[in-house]
C-alpha cells in the first residue's frame, strides 16, 4: 500500500485542491522543501451528508518506509499543522495528489495521534473517489501545506467565520482549536445562579463565556451542511463564545419546512432565542437556522456584535475603549461567495490584513 517513491514523494509544488472541491489550486510553499509524506491509516468513515463523508486517520508512526517518515519520530514530530491548514493526500494507485482541508484541531492530533478531513463526493478528483470508498484499515500519505490558518495571535481576538457548502472544513477546525484553548472555558468551579433551578446541584449553571466567535454557514439546505451535530457540540461546550447561525439559501427552503425557521438575525441581532430548529447548540439559542444568504447587513451585525463583546471583556463590562479590539474575519466556500464576502467586509471597514480567505479554482 501507498505511493511507490520517488514519485509520490516529490518536492515539486503540488496542485492543491481546498476542501473537497473539484477545481485546482497551485501552492508554491512547498517547493524544495516540502518534507517526505506521512503515513495514516483509516480509523473510520462516516457519512455526513449523502455527498460529504468523513474520514479519521491515525499517523502511524511505527512503520518505516523508504523516504517516509518512520520509527523514532513521534506523532507531531511526523505531522504538524495549524488550524485552516490543508493536505496533500497520496491516494494508492492515483498519480497526482489532492488537497483537502483538515476538519480537527492540531489538539486532537497531540491527544488521540488522529485528525479528520470531509471531503465532498467528486466525479473528477481521483483522490476524492478513493476517499469515499475507503474503509477502516486502508493506508495513505498526507502531506502538510497552505498559508491559510488561525495563528494563536488570531484566536485570542474576536472569530468571524463565513462557510458556504464543504468550506466549513478549515473553519470548524478553527473552532475546535478555540475550544482547546485553555482561556476559552471557563473555571470548573465558575457557576452562576440557575433561573430556573437547574443546571445541576443546587440551582446553579455553569457560567457564560464572552463572545468571541461568530460562524455564519450557507448550504442550499439543512441536510447540506456538513458537521452540524458536531458544530452544535462546539457551541454548547463553548458556554456563549461561540454562536452559530445556519443560512439556508434554496429559495423553496422555508416553505418546505412551513416556515417555521428564522433567525433571531432576522430580526436585528445574533442574540438568545431559538431560532428554527430550536437552538439546540447552546443554553441560549446559540445555535440558529436563517432562510437566506450571508450578506453585508448580516456581516454588519455579527461584527458589532464581535466588537461590542470584546470591548465588554477587555474593560470589565464598564465603557467600551476608545478601540474595540479588530475583528478578524475567515472565509471559505465557493469563488463567487468567498469574493462577495470579502468585499462586503471590506465595506464594512474590516482592512484586507483582517480578511482571510481560501480560495477555491
Amino acid at each position: 500500500p501507498g505511493p511507490p517513491p520517488p514519485a509520490a514523494v516529490s518536492t515539486q509544488p503540488q496542485q492543491h485542491t481546498p476542501v473537497g472541491a473539484t477545481g485546482t489550486d497551485t501552492d508554491t510553499t512547498q517547493a524544495d522543501v516540502s518534507p517526505p509524506p506521512t503515513r495514516v491509516t483509516v480509523v473510520s468513515v462516516t457519512d455526513e451528508t449523502p455527498t460529504v463523508k468523513v474520514l479519521r486517520f491515525r499517523v502511524d508512526a511505527a512503520r518505516a518506509e523508504a523516504g517516509v517518515a518512520g520509527p523514532g519520530l513521534g506523532i507531531t514530530d511526523q505531522l504538524k499543522f495549524k488550524p485552516g491548514q490543508w493536505v496533500d493526500f497520496f491516494a494508492p494507485g492515483v498519480d497526482k495528489p489532492g488537497g483537502f482541508s483538515i476538519a480537527s484541531s492540531p489538539g486532537q492530533l497531540e491527544r488521540e495521534g488522529t485528525f479528520d478531513l470531509a471531503v465532498k463526493r467528486s466525479k473528477s478528483n481521483r483522490c476524492g473517489q478513493w476517499i469515499h470508498a475507503a474503509r477502516a484499515g486502508d493506508v495513505a500519505h498526507v502531506r502538510v501545506g497552505g498559508k491559510f490558518f488561525a495563528s494563536a495571535e488570531d484566536l485570542a481576538g474576536p472569530l468571524l467565520l463565513v462557510a458556504g457548502g464543504i468550506g466549513i472544513s478549515p473553519l470548524y477546525a478553527v473552532l475546535r482549536t478555540l475550544l482547546d484553548r485553555s482561556d476559552t472555558h471557563a473555571p470548573a468551579h465558575a457557576t452562576t445562579p440557575s433561573s430556573n433551578g437547574g443546571g445541576g446541584a443546587g440551582g446553579h449553571e455553569t457560567a457564560r463565556r464572552p463572545l468571541q466567535a461568530v460562524l455564519l454557514y450557507s448550504g442550499r439546505t439543512l441536510g447540506e451542511h456538513a458537521m452540524a451535530a458536531s458544530l452544535r457540540e462546539v457551541v454548547a461546550a463553548s458556554r456563549g463564545a461561540v454562536r452559530c447561525v445556519f443560512h439556508v439559501t434554496a429559495p423553496d427552503a422555508s416553505s418546505a419546512a412551513g416556515g417555521a425557521a428564522t433567525s433571531p438575525m432576522a430580526n436585528g441581532g445574533i442574540d438568545g432565542g431559538g431560532g428554527g430548529d430550536g437552538g439546540g447548540g447552546g443554553a441560549d439559542g446559540d445555535t440558529s437556522v436563517y432562510y437566506g444568504r450571508v450578506d453585508g447587513p448580516v456581516l454588519k451585525r455579527a461584527i458589532v456584535e464581535l466588537e461590542a463583546a470584546a470591548a465588554a471583556a477587555t474593560c470589565g463590562g464598564s465603557a467600551p475603549p476608545p478601540t474595540p479590539p479588530a475583528v478578524t474575519a475567515f472565509l471559505c466556500g465557493p469563488p463567487a461567495m468567498s469574493d462577495a464576502m470579502e468585499a462586503a467586509l471590506l465595506d464594512q471597514g474590516l482592512p484586507q490584513s483582517s480578511v482571510r480567505l481560501e480560495r477555491w479554482w
